[in-house]
């Protein structure tokens, strides 16, 4: 469970729920830089194989709700609009996204910029 102070008030059924926001922007063969000043709770990100990243979480929570994601690809349409949760290891900090376009996995161009959004619960109450 995350220790940290969060903003208190949220109108949800799902309990503490903690939205945190993810700027990464992608190089050469679809290496991730994230930006920091942009993506409090996140400890990094990793390509492990095309279209494929872990992302490391500064805490672990108890379970993930939601991802979304948003691309700045310029004039142009994303290069892998898609977007599948692999892996959600969010209670031991991690969590395995792929990019996809088609169905097939692809790294995100270069120049590219990921705003990803994950909506996470930091409690076990019903």
């Amino acid at each position: 469970m995350a220790n940290r102070r969060f903003d208190q008030f949220r109108l949800s059924l799902e309990k503490r729920v903690v939205d945190l926001f993810l700027n990464v922007t992608f190089g050469a063969s679809g290496a991730p830089t994230i930006s920091t000043l942009n993506s409090k709770g996140f400890a990094s990100i990793a390509r492990s194989a095309q279209g494929k990243f872990l992302i490391t979480l500064q805490d672990n929570y108890v379970k993930l709700l939601g991802a979304n994601v948003v691309y700045n690809a310029g004039s142009s349409g994303a290069a892998a609009p898609e977007l599948s949760v692999q892996n959600d290891g969010v209670t031991s900090g991690t969590i395995t996204v792929l990019t996809q376009a088609g169905g097939v996995d692809t790294d995100p161009a270069s120049g590219e910029v990921m705003h990803l959004k994950l909506t996470l619960s930091n409690s076990t109450a019903l």
